[in-house]
């Protein structure tokens, strides 16, 4: 159906979020409780240090190139000389009613005017090399799509077509539909482009202030003015989030960063619309609020940000973190050092740094949690002398490099090897021991999983239901902790960086 108004699907996203808000509030709250009764972690011998052996300087700068083309891959340009950084790689499909003057992109809940309504992808499974399932938009367009990754084709088979309707792939059109069309197209894409699979959605935090950050990192003048103009723009100081810390671009915020609503003020208002190609995603932490962050600082992601926060501004790996003996006790450290300490605890052998909750710690690896581990211990060890603390960021450095998508397009999932070849570059979502891919939302390798779709979302619908091991994010935390790595173990590239001691 066709709106000239989006009220029908805002009050339906309005009240799937109060139930998923007061869902989330009820758990949170349960751990944290059950969290207080319980031990602290520490009360454990500490462990020994693990014995990956550390990346050669040739391998951190191989990972680093091929890094820095899949987040580049994934740089979007806008209107007005700004530019945002889309989430992941996957297969970003619009329609255009041209008769109508009306777009409708997946995923989104902004909705242009006037707007179609009724958007969804639903998943028709996945094999090892390919994706496939059905969009429909609005019942203007109701169409089986087919991804095939060996050969680029993307192929379309329309199922209802009731008037004109021009389906896009990103900013590349894939064919004109007329009333009552069924034949199938088969388009081949040139597979050295991956900016066709860029995804429409993007953040503000992280990836997009990420994006800037590591524009000004890397010297990109154009790139960190085009980011910056679109924050400013929409009411954002360029480099005011939470993963400056990871950065080392945090010495100017203030001491609570982590837990700064400014460093979250994407959940308070949403950027303006600009464009055709982009919108602007809804982050489940703003769901959550206070609830999130008091759950979240029994974790280590956040856990390894304050403390490197805290070395940035003060210098000093015993610095005090600010907060009375509970609220330090709940942070499970009151020190750089210390938090460095507790962290070397939770280690998985062969793994890395597992995402914790109140009650317990995964058996997998997080990538973003190792990463911002990983950037710790770097400074903590090359930075400050500790070695022990080398020891957790060789290892750290090993299994990042080890955890990358090759040239080759191949990932372990479960007991398949699966071709994603646009993936090239980024550093997995999260894995097991044996380093196999694992999906960080459910903690499953089973290949159903793919059918489901690894992106499933709650806050927003979904863009993409295909399989994406990688996304901005991720790649940008293991891009900035390999940059102080290499720097503060090789003394390379140290250019702009700021854990030099």
């Amino acid at each position: 159906m066709l709106a000239s108004t989006k009220r029908g699907a805002h009050v339906r996203v309005t009240k799937r979020r109060k139930i998923v808000k007061s869902l989330l509030v009820l758990v949170a709250v349960l751990s944290i409780v059950v969290g207080v009764l319980v031990a602290t972690r520490d009360d454990v011998e500490p462990p020994a240090p693990p014995t990956e052996t550390a990346p050669t300087l040739q391998e951190v700068n191989r990972a680093i190139s091929l890094a820095d083309a899949n987040v580049k891959g994934l740089y979007r340009t806008l209107e007005l000389g700004q530019a945002v950084q889309s989430e992941y790689y996957g297969l970003p499909l619009r329609m255009e009613l041209p008769d109508r003057d009306a777009w409708a992109l997946l995923g989104d809940e902004q909705c242009l005017m006037p707007c179609v309504t009724g958007v969804d992808v639903t998943s028709r499974g996945s094999t090892v090399d390919s994706e496939s399932y059905q969009v429909n938009f609005g019942g203007f367009l109701v169409a089986d799509v087919t991804m095939n990754w060996r050969t680029y084709v993307i192929s379309v088979k329309p199922r209802q077509v009731s008037e004109t309707a021009v389906l896009y792939l990103d900013e590349m059109k894939l064919a004109t539909f007329e009333k009552g069309d069924a034949k199938k197209i088969d388009v081949t894409l040139k597979s050295g482009n991956r900016r066709s699979f860029r995804s429409m959605r993007y953040t503000v935090r992280h990836a997009t202030q990420e994006a800037y950050m590591y524009a000004v990192l890397r010297g990109d003048k154009k790139r960190a003015g085009e980011l910056a103009s679109f924050l400013r723009a929409n009411g954002f100081t360029p480099g005011y989030d939470v993963r400056a810390a990871i950065a080392g671009m945090s010495r100017s915020l203030p001491d609570n960063l982590p837990v700064d609503a400014k460093a979250y003020l994407d959940c308070k208002k949403a950027p303006k619309r600009t464009g055709l190609t982009a919108y602007s995603y809804r982050s489940k932490v703003c769901l959550a609020g206070d609830v999130y962050f008091t759950a979240a600082e029994r974790d280590p992601l956040l856990q390894a940000t304050y403390a490197l926060h805290t070395l940035q501004k003060y210098r000093d790996v015993k610095h005090q973190y600010d907060g009375n003996v509970a609220e330090r006790w709940w942070r499970e450290s009151s020190s750089p050092r210390a938090t460095s300490q507790h962290l070397q605890r939770l280690w998985v052998a062969g793994a890395g740094m597992p995402k914790c909750t109140p009650l317990k710690c995964d058996t997998v690896a997080s990538g973003i949690r190792t990463f911002t581990f990983g950037t710790l211990e770097t400074v903590m060890g090359y930075g400050y002398g500790n070695e022990r603390s080398k020891r957790y960021a060789d290892a750290a450095a090993h299994l990042t490099v080890k955890r990358q998508m090759q040239p080759d397009g191949l990932v372990k999932f479960g007991d398949t090897t699966l071709y994603r070849p646009v993936n090239v570059g980024g550093f997995l979502l999260a894995w097991d021991a044996d380093g196999k891919f694992v999906d960080p939302s459910k903690g499953s390798t089973a290949l159903g999983v793919l059918g489901a779709g690894v992106l499933s979302e709650v806050s927003m619908a979904a863009e993409y239901r295909g399989f994406s091991p990688s996304n901005s994010e991720t790649t940008f935390d293991g891009l900035f902790f390999l940059l102080h790595y290499r720097c503060l173990k090789f003394d390379v590239g140290c250019k702009n960086i700021g854990f030099k001691p």
